[in-house]
């Protein structure tokens, strides 16, 4: 299915909004994205950020530790 405005047949990039971005027109509640499914699509999110967080957060690499340990950098120019 394309989601488009019925107004000005341009895309709905944000099922959320209950207004074309385009025009402003009031969009029809079968193109707009429904409670649960707004909740869910939060709940996806939010466990994404977790996870995120987490990996970011582990001390196994990512910090600036990381090459000295792996590459043998001392830190210094040569």
């Amino acid at each position: 299915m394309k989601f488009v405005c019925p107004s000005c047949e341009r895309p709905i990039y944000n099922r959320r909004v209950n207004k074309c971005e385009f025009c402003g027109e009031a969009l029809p509640k079968e193109l707009l994205f429904s409670e649960n499914e707004v909740d869910n699509l939060d709940n996806q999110l939010s466990e994404s950020l977790k996870k995120k967080t987490n990996i970011s957060g582990n001390s196994s690499g990512g910090g600036a530790d990381f090459f000295s340990r792996d590459f043998g950098d001392s830190g210094g120019c040569d």
